[in-house]
């Protein structure tokens, strides 16, 4: 078709700043693990209340998708400070 173009095979996955995500997590280490410990937590609660990624998408404002990312671990795009109104968010709500 025209006006497609080919993917790009060695294209680099780009954080919001425009700087690649391994940079990102190279310049600092420990950033991702501070993601994962959110992320569990995020989910014990969830698990604990019976929530499912839609629910925690509606009570907390977020894409369902990106709910259902974070409770599968899958957070290396997720924002830190998501992640920390997402856990904030739930805490609070009984």
């Amino acid at each position: 078709m025209k006006g497609i173009e080919p993917a790009q095979e060695n294209a680099t996955p780009i954080g919001p700043g425009g700087e690649a995500l391994s940079d990102i997590l190279h310049a600092c280490p420990g950033l991702l693990r501070q993601k994962h410990a959110l992320a569990n937590w995020i989910t014990l609660i969830a698990d604990d209340r019976g929530l499912g990624a839609e629910a925690v998408a509606r009570m907390t404002g977020i894409d369902p998708q990106q709910a259902e990312a974070i409770l599968d671990g899958v957070v290396i795009g997720t924002p830190l400070p998501i992640l920390d109104r997402v856990l904030r968010t739930l805490e609070r709500v009984q």
